[in-house]
């Protein structure tokens, strides 16, 4: 899939362009761009150089893959994504539109700042069928399960078993994917057909009050098969998988990314703060590829041999000067109380701006799809996008400047 990003004065738009892609006349692509269909990602069609490019609009969201990378799957995110993958569906079927253009892997899905939305993406050009994009986003969803979270890793591994079955249908994870809650609307007799579906979905939404020996006996007998399904190409492979795999002693942050996102000039995010802020140029045209990594030179100023500490030296703009000495595996960039670990107080700074992460002896840097941007060395930063740090950039989140240091 050729993905591209692009900012301009009040948007941020994910940018595809592959696949047998119909007439721009066509029906299923009127009826993606002439209509706000709930569940989806607004739309837009530009054509250049003969070429038909869907233009998403991502504005103030980010998308699933990036919320994994740093938090993990409980279950009150696994709730929403399954309900709202649902509610999605019925939206499609009424609209005409086939499920098999839905995008499941989680690089397309995205989540708002609040988390209490989910939108995905429908792209014509998709050959997939939605059977394996379900299989797809299963297979994403399970190394990044919350391991402290019981009801939450029984329905994670309840749908994968479920939508990597070799008899899944679009029917059955129709009705996985209902809420129990749409099963007792009525008090009028239950019929057989509807104490079938329900005996289905309690097997998907587990008793979160089992036991977790229960459970985990349980899940530890089926996961093995699962993974060697997946994982053993070689049919004379026997080993059993890594246990550390299926379950690391150290789960991942239960912290969420709540980051938001309008480009062009810096305005400020409360009442409070300096209301004169200096304007940033716009990004970019575009920038292709997921989640690259680019080392923007290789020169370094570093003693070979010499062990480093890295730090962030604080400049000027709003904040006073100060030095914060890097030391942890990765820090959130933002407000405080929104739960950064690195808060500033400047007012054109995002509640969540930025995430620095810990690669080797240096880090790296990710605008989380802020409001006003973070440019390292000048290069603004594009959606998932993370720039290699060097000894001597000099990073921007919004008007609050730093320069990195190894010391």
């Amino acid at each position: 899939m050729n993905t591209e990003y692009r900012r301009d004065l009040q948007h941020t738009w994910m940018i595809l362009s592959e696949g047998s892609i119909p007439e721009k006349e066509a029906y299923p692509i009127r009826m993606l761009t002439e209509n706000r269909i709930e569940g989806l990602l607004y739309c837009k069609t530009v054509e250049l150089d003969g070429a038909l490019r869907f233009y998403y609009d991502i504005s103030a969201q980010h998308s699933l893959q990036t919320h994994l990378d740093m938090s993990a799957a409980g279950r009150l995110l696994l709730e929403l994504l399954f309900t709202r993958l649902a509610d999605t569906l019925k939206q499609l079927s009424e609209y005409l539109l086939d499920p098999d253009g839905l995008l499941l892997d989680p690089a397309y899905i995205y989540l708002n700042m609040e988390q209490t939305e989910i939108r995905f993406c429908w792209y014509p050009g998709k050959e997939l069928r939605f059977t394996e994009q379900v299989r797809i986003l299963g297979k994403a969803l399970l190394p990044h399960l919350d391991q402290t979270d019981k009801a939450g890793i029984v329905m994670g591994y309840s749908f994968y078993q479920h939508c990597t079955a070799d008899d899944v249908s679009m029917e059955n994870l129709r009705m996985l994917l209902q809420q129990r809650s749409s099963q007792r609307e009525t008090h009028r007799p239950v019929t057989k057909e509807e104490l079938e579906r329900s005996a289905l979905l309690d097997s998907f939404f587990e008793d979160p009050e089992e036991s977790e020996n229960t459970v985990f006996k349980r899940l530890s007998s089926r996961i093995k098969g699962w993974f060697r399904r997946d994982t053993q190409t070689d049919a004379s492979r026997t080993e059993d998988p890594d246990p550390a795999v299926l379950f690391p002693e150290t789960p991942p942050s239960g912290r969420d990314i709540r980051p938001e996102t309008v480009s062009g000039p810096i305005r400020p995010e409360t009442g409070s703060g300096p209301e004169k802020v200096s304007p940033i140029p716009e990004a970019p045209a575009s920038c292709s590829g997921l989640s690259e990594t680019v080392v923007l030179r290789t020169e370094t100023a570093c003693t070979p041999g010499k062990i480093h500490r890295p730090c962030l030296k604080v400049q000027n703009g709003t904040e006073p000067e100060k030095t914060i000495w890097l030391t942890e595996e990765q820090y959130l960039v933002g407000k405080k109380e929104a739960g950064a670990t690195l808060s500033f107080s400047s007012a054109a700074v995002s509640r969540l701006h930025a995430l620095l992460r810990k690669q080797g002896d240096t880090y790296s840097v990710q605008d989380l799809n802020s409001r006003n941007m973070t440019r390292l060395n000048e290069t603004i930063l594009l959606p998932e996008q993370s720039l290699l740090l060097s000894d001597g950039d000099m990073i921007r989140f919004a008007d609050v400047i730093c320069l990195f240091c190894l010391e």
